[in-house]
């Protein structure tokens, strides 16, 4: 089996709003003190639903579009900006992550799925994840 394809997940298209928030997993600060903003983002109905059966607060879906991407939080600025894919919940034990730039170019290119880039994985004790690059 090639390692490449374990890693695929599939191209998102949609991202979660609180109010007008943007709403992602809680991070543990990195040891290397780099900065990172990451959203959660789902590729169609099924994931969504199953993430909403476990989330307490009221979120809605906002489309996930090339125009969005560009929006002055996503533009380059030194932060890694990643895009979680597909969460069950907000306490996962892990996550699959892809860099925005990858996501942008997944949409773009209308590939259904693309390689993940990163994994986050929960620590129960601080309630939020650490970040590790595949």
């Amino acid at each position: 089996m090639n390692p490449e394809s374990t890693r695929l997940i599939p191209t998102p298209h949609y991202v979660l709003l609180s109010g007008k928030d943007r709403l992602g997993p809680q991070l543990i600060a990195s040891t290397d003190g780099s900065p990172i903003q990451v959203v959660y983002g789902f590729s169609n109905k099924g994931p969504y639903d199953q993430f909403m059966t476990e989330c307490t607060i009221p979120l809605r879906p906002y489309p996930l579009v090339t125009g969005y991407l560009r929006e002055p939080e996503y533009v380059p600025d030194g932060r890694l900006h990643l895009v979680v894919v597909d969460a069950c919940g907000q306490d996962d034990a892990s996550l699959q992550a892809a860099r925005i730039e990858g996501v942008e170019e997944a949409q773009r290119k209308r590939e259904p799925q693309l390689l993940a880039t990163h994994r986050l994985h929960y620590n129960p004790s601080d309630r939020a994840y650490t970040v590790e690059e595949l």
